[in-house]
């Protein structure tokens, strides 16, 4: 007779439970599942079934659980205070009366918060990958042929990416959205 393998302690769903059979011995006084003898193989396509429609059923987007800004206009996720960052939401940047919002260090990336390029000699501010968008920490567009930054979307404003202004108090505004998604102009009318 064969010994029986046996399975680490996991929260099993009922379906796949069927297929284990609990040992009658524990050492520390939990039940120990082995496998069935007769059909070790079966467990693997109903737990691959089990683990996919489990995923259908959660939220695809957990910023979808999360609180968004009270600030009427806004869509961005509250970071404290019921606002996000733009809005005064989070922490801030600990020189004096400076408003911006502060990165680890606790300051703002103009006062040298955030981390450094990884390049010997280089004070910018690193983009991704550890490096700043001149020595290659930039996100290119996806067009191709196409050397431009990626402005949202995978796409630089040339090719559909970007944002336009979304200023609701006069009609359309054609120009690019700068902060809090609204042009320069329409972003210092409102926020100051």
């Amino acid at each position: 007779m064969q010994a029986a393998t046996v399975l680490p302690r996991l929260r099993l769903l009922p379906s796949l439970a069927s297929y284990l059979a609990p040992s009658p011995t524990s050492l520390d006084g939990f039940p120990t599942l082995h496998l069935a003898p007769f059909a070790p193989n079966a467990i693997l396509i109903p737990l691959a079934d089990q683990l996919a429609a489990a995923k259908e059923t959660r939220p695809a987007d957990t910023a979808m659980l999360k609180k968004k800004c009270s600030v009427e206009t806004c869509d961005n996720v509250a970071r404290s205070k019921g606002r996000c960052k733009a809005h005064g939401g989070g922490q801030r940047c600990t020189v004096p009366s400076c408003p911006r919002s502060s990165q680890r260090s606790g300051l703002c990336i103009t006062h040298g918060g955030g981390k450094q390029c990884l390049v010997d000699g280089c004070t910018s501010t690193a983009q991704s990958k550890g490096v700043c968008k001149v020595h290659g920490g930039r996100v290119a567009c996806r067009a191709p042929g196409c050397i431009k930054n990626n402005q949202g979307g995978g796409f630089c404003r040339a090719h559909g990416g970007g944002q336009r202004c979304k200023f609701n108090g006069g009609g359309h505004c054609p120009k690019w959205a700068q902060r809090h998604s609204m042009c320069i102009a329409h972003a210092k009318m409102l926020h100051s």
